[in-house]
């Protein structure tokens, strides 16, 4: 009788082996580790009978580290880690699990891997290879692969008979990455930390100041928001807004085609005409038929977005969820790429198990009964996994408050996949007053669809008062409204995921590691609102990086480094390949820094030690206050002026507006009180406004140097 090992990654994964094949049979038979049982038992593998023994490591068993002495800061310099010899080490807490793996393997046939269907898990599988063929002579082709995306009888009943081979390319494709973090990581963090520990009183303590290949262009997406917010100068527009009343609780709000301008005196012109115009005319009416579209199958970075939108709940924790309910059989393997379904799954299968909700039981019977539609198809495929999907009902007595959030999020994600798209009719009227084009935009819904199933997605309705091609009519109000740019938000982890997954910053797998890091490490906080903002620490080293002009806090570096242990993945390179270019281009960057690291020790001093002194000195552009940038400001006075008022007018004080209009602090322009017939006047004499600051008179020449001319440019739009 032909002996089988069956070697999962957890626990949990080995006991739901044990259970779906043997059918309650299985004999404890022990084992050297106590959190990893070994079971046995009789099966049938393609019709021949054979001895089953079922055990589980707990992830890696092995460490990649340096040799000694090369492990000690004080032994060797920096520079030599870049060719400093490293191995694979049995990590000092997995003696017992290597131990157990040994004695499981004496008089086995066959070895049947159940790790991970994934590069890491790939990784663990060949390090189970290296324990177990040193403790018995197996051939090559007895040692097979399963392969499996959700712990159900089915899946595991189908992986037992269909088993392959590992892949020994996406091993190596991990050892790649983890040889290039460990040496560069290792190389940065020495010399960050031995040298910025005399830089300021504030790091004399620090015990390690570390970089890595994927923290630190983490780190640069949140720095260079938070930049982008400290850098902003807003800028006053104008808009005009039209409103027209019918009955009494309908509003039609017109916008104007033009948005905005950023000229005060030409927007008024426009305004004027408007209102000399007296009256608009309904030029055009449309009403179509509008679609909103039911989402994609989902990913993991869809996934982790969308968890950290929604629920509030952190990339991280929402893995570790999401991880813990794959492990109890009641989700797919939740680390995927694929967007899509193959046509080999049998999706009303899986919408039947959800029948019996108290939930979404009806809506799913609905499906079943003729509202089924096969999901859209995304542009993503790791050929591993499908998307994820839930693969057995739950209720919430079943499930704690966030576990049941995230099956919750993930069934109703599923059960709209297979929905129809939600139905309406949009209808555009189109207004013409004094030359200027105005449009207002009515929503009627007329079939929900996915939308009755799925509440992390809107489609508000807007029902316009009814409008007759050719009216005349008198708006209600048409407003000069005047407005100030806004800075951009600080990131929420939706965004920075959003950016390390199009920059290629980690996987789907790592990115919510990343994420984890730059906040363990103390380079980024988050504010109680969920948005990221970097410490001062964090502040000042990607600071201090771009002030040498190194990269390293950029995304291209290790974007460029992902792209190679791609194609290790695919033997289109070999490891030893995308290691030395890797390292050939890092030790370049190396030295650079190295000649240039007073730059960054000067950034440590001056972003660290000096806004602790003056932080007060920083004023809100909004309500004028100190202590604090605009993202942050809580305030609810109204904002300050920006735009210089009058000469002879008084400046406005804090917290106080200055009319556009007549130039007087205190009010708005649309609450203004002056006589318009003088405003209406100046503006059609033509008299041209004298610059303040240069004396030009009208606009300023192009080339201009005046602060003014810089400050009225409007932006890139």
């Amino acid at each position: 009788m032909k002996f089988i090992l069956n070697v999962a990654e957890k626990p949990s994964v080995a006991k739901a082996i044990m259970k779906y094949l043997s059918n309650g049979r299985a004999e404890n038979v022990g084992g050297r580790s106590k959190f990893n049982p070994v079971y046995e038992f009789d099966y049938n593998l393609q019709g021949e009978h054979v001895k089953m023994r079922v055990t589980s490591v707990q992830g890696h068993v092995m460490n990649m580290e340096f040799v000694e002495p090369y492990n000690n800061w004080k032994s060797v310099s920096i520079e030599e880690l870049f060719t400093a010899p490293i191995q694979k080490m049995i990590s000092s807490d997995k003696n017992d699990i290597v131990k157990n793996l040994q004695e499981c393997s004496r008089g086995i046939d066959i070895l049947a891997l159940w790790l991970d269907c994934d590069r890491e898990g790939e990784n663990i599988a060949f390090e189970v290879v290296d324990i177990v063929t040193k403790a018995t002579q197996l051939r090559p082709n007895n040692i097979k692969r399963a392969v499996f995306s959700a712990l159900t009888k089915v899946d595991i009943e189908n992986a037992i008979q269909n088993l392959e081979y590992p892949k020994q390319e996406l091993s190596e494709s991990v050892d790649a990455r983890m040889e290039l973090d460990l040496r560069l990581g290792a190389i940065f963090t020495r010399l960050q930390t031995l040298r910025l520990r005399n830089a300021s009183p504030f790091l004399a303590n620090q015990p390690l100041i570390s970089w890595g290949p994927c923290q630190f262009p983490t780190l640069g997406f949140v720095v260079k928001r938070q930049l982008e917010i400290l850098n902003f100068k807003p800028e006053q527009y104008w808009t005009l807004d039209m409103k027209v009343n019918r009955g009494a609780n309908k509003t039609a709000e017109f916008s104007w085609s033009r948005a905005r301008l950023f000229d005060f005196t030409s927007t008024l012109v426009l305004y004027e005409k408007c209102i000399e115009a007296g009256q608009a005319e309904i030029v055009s009416i449309e009403k179509n038929e509008k679609n909103k579209c039911r989402p994609y199958p989902l990913s993991t970075i869809s996934f982790q977005k969308l968890v950290s939108s929604k629920l509030k709940i952190d990339s991280d924790e929402s893995m570790k969820i999401a991880e813990k309910l794959y492990n109890n059989g009641l989700i797919s393997y939740p680390r995927t790429e694929t967007d899509f379904f193959k046509t080999t799954i049998n999706l009303k299968n899986l919408i039947e198990s959800q029948a019996e909700s108290g939930d979404w039981g009806d809506y799913s019977r609905r499906l079943l009964d003729g509202d089924f539609k096969w999901p859209k198809a995304g542009q993503h495929d790791d050929n591993s996994h499908p998307p994820i999907h839930p693969v057995k009902l739950a209720t919430r007595q079943d499930l704690n408050g966030k576990e049941w959030q995230i099956y919750e999020l993930v069934t109703r994600h599923f059960l709209a996949c297979c929905s129809l798209d939600a139905k309406g009719f949009e209808t555009v009227v189109i207004a013409q007053m004094g030359g200027e084009t105005f449009e207002a935009k009515g929503l009627q819904v007329v079939e929900l669809n996915f939308l009755e199933i799925y509440p992390y997605m809107k489609w508000s309705e807007n029902e316009l008062p009814i409008f007759n091609d050719g009216e005349v009519f008198v708006p209600n109000e048409l407003m000069m409204n005047e407005h100030t740019t806004q800075p951009p938000p600080l990131l929420s982890e939706s965004d920075l995921i959003s950016l390390m997954d199009k920059s290629g910053i980690g996987t789907d797998a790592t990115i919510h590691q990343h994420i984890k890091t730059i906040q363990d490490r103390k380079y980024a906080e988050k504010t109680p609102n969920q948005l990221f903002k970097p410490t001062q620490l964090g502040m000042a080293l990607v600071q201090g990086y771009a002030n040498m002009g190194a990269r390293i806090h950029e995304p291209e570096l290790r974007a460029k480094t992902e792209k190679g242990m791609n194609e290790v993945a695919a033997r289109n390179k070999s490891r030893q390949e995308l290691i030395r270019e890797t390292l050939g281009e890092m030790e370049d960057v190396y030295r650079f820094v190295v000649d240039r690291f007073n730059m960054l020790s000067d950034a440590v001093k001056n972003l660290i030690t000096a806004p602790l002194q003056s932080n007060n000195q920083i004023t809100c552009y909004k309500c004028g206050e100190s202590g604090h940038y605009a993202n942050n400001c809580t305030s609810t006075r109204p904002p300050l002026s920006i735009r210089a008022v009058n000469e002879n007018q008084a400046a406005p004080q804090q917290g106080q507006n200055a009319c556009f209009k007549c130039g007087k602090p205190g009010h708005f322009a649309n609450a203004c009180t002056e006589d318009k017939n003088k405003t209406n006047k100046q503006a059609k004499t033509g008299k041209k406004k004298v610059c303040e600051l240069c004396g030009v008179e009208g606009r300023h020449p192009k080339g201009s140097t005046c602060e003014h001319a810089k400050r009225k440019k409007p932006a890139n739009k």
